[in-house]
């Protein structure tokens, strides 16, 4: 994939998120993950590649194991299975 150039730029407004926000949090990361999409759609498309939209999955807990690799206790975490190509995601909104 790398033969297929560098990705395009793309602008994207950044959306506000405060500390201890969990839906403001959440709002984030799925702004983020479509603005994403919209770069890695063009890029794939145009060098001819298969392209799905990845699947964001938000938790309320931090699970022992996501796509079978151990998970420790951080505040904030993220992790991608490409077996479900679900992006999970957690953010703690404890103080």
């Amino acid at each position: 994939m790398w033969r297929t150039g560098p990705l395009p730029t793309t602008t994207c407004a950044e959306p506000p998120v405060k500390r201890h926000d969990l839906k403001q949090a959440r709002a984030y990361v799925d702004a983020v993950v479509a603005c994403l999409e919209t770069t890695w759609e063009q890029h794939l498309t145009g060098a001819g590649l298969p392209y799905e939209p990845v699947k964001v999955r938000h938790m309320n807990r931090i699970p022992k194991k996501y796509c079978g690799l151990a998970v420790d206790d951080d505040e904030s975490q993220t992790w991608y299975c490409a077996k479900t190509r679900t992006l999970g995601t957690i953010s703690s909104p404890s103080p």
